[in-house]
């Protein structure tokens, strides 16, 4: 993580990335949505311990982290089964994990804990 004119970024690859919640807040989205669908997503991220809020933040930051979309858009209509599903997450962590060049890429877990407490 770094400092440069009062905003914190984390390095990303190669480049340097905001941080969503660590940033001032000074612009309201609204978002328009059918009420069953707000209730079923605030239902579902509950069992994570995170609000609707927190949903949207997470994949704010995420988006900037990976410079898109940090899920793959899937052409087929309707559900995907779980073969493919596996299929597209074990080639985003493959991606993830060549993105790493060097051994000094990665920091210890109980450092990237304390990088994020800050």
């Amino acid at each position: 993580m770094q400092q440069i004119n009062n905003t914190l970024y984390v390095q990303c690859s190669d480049r340097m990335t905001l941080q969503v919640v660590s940033e001032p807040k000074n612009y309201t989205y609204q978002l328009r949505m059918n009420s069953e669908i707000k209730a079923e997503l605030e239902r579902i991220f509950a069992k994570s311990g995170i609000t609707l809020a927190d949903a949207f933040n997470i994949f704010m930051q995420q988006s900037l982290n990976v410079g898109g979309l940090p899920f793959p858009i899937i052409p087929e209509q309707g559900s995907m089964n779980l073969e493919t599903a596996l299929m597209y997450l074990t080639a985003s962590y493959r991606k993830g994990m060549d993105s790493v060049k060097d051994e000094k890429d990665w920091i210890p877990a109980d450092e990237a804990d304390h990088q994020l407490e800050e």
